[in-house]
């Protein structure tokens, strides 16, 4: 004899609730005094019998129906039954769904993997003596598989030390690969185990092959019901906004019915330092479906923010909590040196430049426009990127603070002109520019540009007039002309960036302002030498999942910093994988942490909703011909449940304590 919820026995002390009231309510019959009152006496006297009979029948009645409820709801099961039933040995698979939704509570508040965990355990108890047996995690079922078929000893400490991940899993390979160990057995009574919550998601995809001999039996552990409805936060996002805050749209979702009204609670702050409230709601999702809010929230600190929202908890806490990472950026500061003012703005060399580079344009960049008499070399440090447009020449003293604006971080793009000296480039800015100054070339007609390396392709731009560059050794040339003359160097100096171009930024030259191409050119140009880059947000994963760094541009010494803290260097291929925890991680390259990405819980899980056995055996038969038996014709352990047949006697005690009732008045 069994009980899968022995919790509920607890409520045959409720017996002693219908013994008390008897005793403390025992009908008195007053003595009566009177002469004329003696027939009465009498025909009391001669009732009494049968009324303390009635008062016994009464109590048990009473005591009976408590203890089959007790007994009805603790789902009583009798007997080994057929998974235990063998005339020899037997060799067992034992198949583990250790996927994240059997961590969900069952009523008497324990998670379904514990419920499940003990059948087994019973079960491999009950095995004949020289069984073999073997446990297969659907998490890992390689390992149970190399490890093989042995004593029951240590299938059972296997299956004492499992628990239930955070993954999203099938149960197909672990199925398949049970199926495979059992066609090599050599005991004839061979069967599979199931150990699982049968949560529908878990049997998608279903496509098993057939093993050597006849197909093994499926033997399937009855998971306790599970009351009420799940929800969760099955989306995340987090969006930098033009003002600097955050803009954080959060989905959540109920399963397996309509939920009722639950509170919601967004936290936001720096990733790794401390989160603060930002905002509270009611939400009311509908079963299967979504309900999205947006809040808008002040800046969490610049740089890398986290949001995360949590729900009440409910059957499953795990997916009532998710975070989503968020860049805030400074805005750039660039500063632009016109080499050749006009009094018509139209004929100035930053004619387009400032109409490219104005508010709402596009290139959101705080950008300043100066001459170069105005140009001061304190100006270098108080700027991220520098633009020289056809400027003639820099003094001795501006020369020598850009150059080493430069090596210390400072962007410079550099575009050449009618006005620039080649003796001043090639002497006093040598140091700093990546390729070396030639005699201007002229194209009639207008030479293409090739595609750059950057990805960008210029196929309306025509270049008339360049100055032919010779690139230092080490630097690369991301465009050309089609004729192959170099017409943007890049290259490193220190720790800045250097990008010369070897036409102009408007239109004496080239009509590249008047093209669409124009402000893509800028963005990328300016984005290039910026040596604060914006950060990255990549694509969320799910736990468990790789996670691709490989399109990031990444220095060498490269790391990932995990939500506790660590770090784990990225592979050579970019291919990170060790996504075991939900939460925020950063990708640092240096001292800077240039992307981050959420690994989260994959929403499949939540769905809790679960195949009957009957529906289970039909797909395991369908897939591989397996002989399915347990599940709704068999308790844990394949035991016969005596439980509905307790609740039968349950209605028909209750109508005989009612007639009682009456008869006992």
């Amino acid at each position: 004899m069994r009980f899968l919820d022995p919790a509920f026995l607890f409520g045959l002390l409720a017996i002693g609730i219908p013994v008390a009231l008897h005793l403390l309510f025992r009908r008195r019959v007053p003595v009566l005094d009177f002469p004329l009152m003696r027939l009465i006496e009498r025909a009391e006297r001669s009732r009494q019998p049968r009324k303390r009979l009635n008062r016994v029948l009464l109590l048990i009645a009473r005591s009976l129906i408590l203890a089959l409820l007790a007994l009805a709801l603790s789902r009583m099961v009798l007997g080994p039954g057929r998974s235990v039933d063998a005339a020899g040995p037997v060799a067992a698979v034992f198949v583990v769904d250790d996927s994240m939704s059997t961590r969900a509570a069952a009523p008497d508040g324990r998670p379904v993997f514990e419920h499940l965990r003990e059948q087994a355990l019973e079960l491999l108890r009950l095995l004949p003596d020289g069984s073999e047996a073997a446990v297969l995690l659907a998490s890992d079922p390689a390992a149970g598989e190399a490890a093989g078929l042995g004593e029951t000893a240590a299938a059972r400490a296997a299956l004492e030390e499992s628990e239930p991940g955070l993954r999203h899993l099938s149960l197909a390979e672990a199925l398949q690969a049970g199926v495979r160990m059992l066609s090599t057995a050599p005991l004839d009574d061979r069967r599979v185990v199931l150990v699982s919550d049968l949560a529908r998601h878990g049997f998608e995809r279903l496509e098993l092959e057939a093993g050597e001999g006849a197909p093994p039996r499926l033997d399937l552990l009855v998971p306790p019901a599970l009351g009420g409805v799940n929800r969760s936060v099955s989306g995340l996002e987090a969006e930098s906004l033009p003002d600097g805050r955050l803009a954080v749209t959060a989905r959540v979702s109920a399963w397996n019915g309509a939920a009722p009204e639950l509170g919601a609670e967004l936290r936001v702050g720096p990733a790794g330092g401390e989160r603060r409230l930002a905002g509270r709601a009611r939400l009311t999702p509908g079963g299967g479906a979504a309900i999205e809010r947006r809040f808008e929230v002040a800046d969490p600190g610049g740089g890398f923010g986290v949001a995360e929202l949590s729900l009440e908890p409910d059957l499953l806490p795990e997916d009532d909590r998710r975070e989503a990472p968020g860049f805030v950026a400074r805005r750039l500061r660039v500063l632009v040196v016109d080499g050749d003012p006009q009094n018509l703005s139209f004929g100035s060399e930053t004619f387009y430049l400032e109409r490219a580079l104005a508010p709402g344009v596009g290139l959101d960049f705080q950008t300043e426009f100066v001459t170069v008499p105005e140009l001061r070399p304190e100006d270098f440090a108080e700027h991220d990127v520098v633009l020289l447009c056809n400027v003639p020449e820099l003094s001795e003293e501006r020369s020598a603070a850009l150059t080493q604006a430069v090596r210390e971080g400072l962007g410079l793009i550099v575009a050449l002109g009618d006005r620039v000296s080649q003796a001043v480039y090639n002497g006093r800015l040598a140091e700093a520019l990546p390729a070396t100054l030639g005699a201007p070339l002229s194209r009639s007609p207008a030479a293409g540009v090739a595609a750059l390396d950057w990805g960008l392709e210029l196929p309306r731009v025509g270049v008339r007039t360049l100055f032919g560059l010779v690139p230092d050794a080490g630097a690369s040339v991301p465009g050309r002309l089609l004729g192959g003359e170099p017409l943007i160097v890049e290259d490193g100096l220190g720790e800045g960036r250097v990008v010369l171009l070897a036409t102009t930024l408007d239109r004496d030259w080239t009509d590249l302002p008047i093209s669409p191409h124009y402000l893509p050119l800028l963005h990328e140009l300016v984005d290039r030498v910026a040596s604060r880059r914006q950060g990255s947000v990549l694509e969320p994963v799910t736990v468990g999942a790789v996670a691709d760094l490989s399109t990031l541009r990444l220095g060498e010494g490269a790391r990932v910093r995990r939500p506790d803290g660590s770090t784990r260097a990225v592979p050579a291929d970019g291919r990170y994988s060790g996504t075991a925890r939900p939460g925020v991680y950063l990708v640092e390259s240096g001292e800077e942490a240039v992307a981050a990405f959420a690994v989260v819980t994959d929403p499949a899980e939540s769905d809790l909703a679960r195949l009957s056995p009957d529906e289970l055996g039909g797909l395991v038969r369908e897939a591989l011909n397996l002989a399915a038996t347990g599940g709704g014709e068999g308790g844990p352990a394949g035991g016969r449940p005596v439980w509905p047949q307790l609740l039968g006697l349950l209605v028909g005690m209750t109508a005989v304590e009612s007639w009682l009732s009456r008869r006992a008045a």
